[in-house]
C-alpha cells in the first residue's frame, strides 16, 4: 500500500527521475480539518516505500483535484485543478525536487469558468500541461500552456489546442521525442471520435489529426511512445455486434499525418498516386495525387 492514511485517496498519477517513482493523489482527509489536498510519496525500485505518511505537496486554500506529474531530468511538474482564488478555480501546480522538497507554487490558467482533468509532459526540459476548457462558456476546448524549468508559465493566456464545434475533453499528453502529442474525446461529428495535435517545444500546433472515428463512442484515449516513432494508443471504444459493450481497444500510430481509412461510402473516382518525397523520410512526408471521375459504365 502506498497510502493508507484516514477517508479515501484517489486519482493517482506517477513519474520516474531515473532513482525512485513518484507517485501522487487526492487525499481527502478527515473533513472538516482540511480541505482535500494533493500527496505524494517516494518508491524505490526494490518497492520500498521511502514516505510511509506521505508528503503534501502544497497546502493550498480549498479543494485539490485530479493530479498529474512529470519530471523534466531534474525536478517534478505537479498539476491539479484547485482554486487559485477565493471562489475562482483553474489549473495549478508545483514544482518539487526528488527528494519531495516543493520548491514553489504555480498558477498555470486562471481563464474564465472551469479548466478541468490536467495532464502534464515534459521535454526534458520544460513542461507542457494540457487541459479541457470551458472558458467560452459553450462547449469544452482544449488548451495547453508551457511552464519552463524554472517554473515560469510561458503561455499564459494559455495555447489553443482545439476549439472544434461541440466538445473536446479528457486530454492525454506525451513528449514523442521531437514534439508534444496531445489526444483528448471529440463531439465534433456527434458520438465521442478521438483527435489529436502535435505540439513542438515552441509551443506551435503543427499538425492535427484523427485517431479513431470507429463506430460509437471512444473516449479517454492513453499513449505511450515506444521504439522510434511508434506509438500505442489505448481507448475505451463502443464494440458491435455480439458483444453491444464499450472495450478497450488499442492502435499503433507514428504520428505522421496519416488518417485512418474513413468508413463513409465515396463517390467512385480514377485516383492516381505519384512518389512521396522525401524518400526515406523522418516525422512528414508530402504524397502529390490526382483524382478524376469515373463513369457509371467504369470507364474514364
Amino acid at each position: 500500500p502506498i497510502s493508507a492514511a484516514e477517508d479515501s485517496q484517489e486519482h493517482a498519477s506517477i513519474a520516474f527521475d531515473g532513482t525512485n517513482y513518484f507517485v501522487v493523489w487526492r487525499d481527502r482527509g478527515p473533513r472538516p480539518t482540511w480541505w482535500s489536498q494533493i500527496y505524494g510519496a517516494r518508491i524505490d525500485r526494490d518497492g520500498v516505500l521511502l514516505d510511509t505518511s506521505g508528503i503534501r505537496i502544497l497546502k493550498w486554500q480549498g479543494d485539490q483535484w485530479d493530479p498529474s506529474i512529470a519530471f523534466n531530468g531534474v525536478n517534478h511538474l505537479v498539476v491539479w485543478m484547485g482554486w487559485h482564488w477565493p471562489g475562482e478555480r483553474g489549473i495549478v501546480g508545483a514544482r518539487v525536487d526528488p527528494s519531495g522538497v516543493t520548491l514553489d507554487s504555480i498558477v498555470i490558467s486562471t481563464a474564465a469558468n472551469l479548466q478541468m482533468y490536467p495532464q502534464v509532459a515534459s521535454d526534458g526540459r520544460d513542461y507542457l500541461v494540457v487541459w479541457q476548457d470551458y472558458r467560452s462558456g459553450t462547449d469544452w476546448d482544449i488548451y495547453g500552456a508551457r511552464v519552463s524549468q524554472q517554473g515560469i508559465v510561458l503561455d499564459p493566456s494559455g495555447i489553443p489546442l482545439s476549439r472544434a464545434p461541440y466538445d473536446q475533453e479528457a486530454p492525454s499528453v506525451i513528449f514523442s521525442g521531437t514534439d508534444y502529442v496531445v489526444l483528448w474525446q471529440d463531439r465534433r461529428s456527434g458520438d465521442y471520435d478521438l483527435y489529436g495535435v502535435r505540439v513542438n517545444p515552441s509551443g506551435s500546433v503543427t499538425d492535427s489529426f484523427v485517431v479513431s472515428r470507429q463506430a460509437g463512442n471512444q473516449r479517454s484515449p492513453s499513449l505511450v511512445k515506444g521504439a522510434g516513432s511508434q506509438h500505442l494508443i489505448a481507448y475505451q471504444g463502443w464494440a458491435p455486434d455480439p458483444w453491444k459493450t464499450p472495450r478497450i481497444w488499442g492502435k499503433f500510430s507514428s504520428f505522421v499525418g496519416i488518417e485512418e481509412t474513413s468508413h463513409d461510402q465515396l463517390p467512385m473516382a480514377n485516383v492516381q498516386l505519384m512518389q512521396n518525397a522525401p524518400n526515406p523520410f523522418s516525422g512528414e512526408t508530402q504524397i502529390a495525387y490526382s483524382v478524376w471521375p469515373m463513369a457509371e459504365t467504369g470507364d474514364a
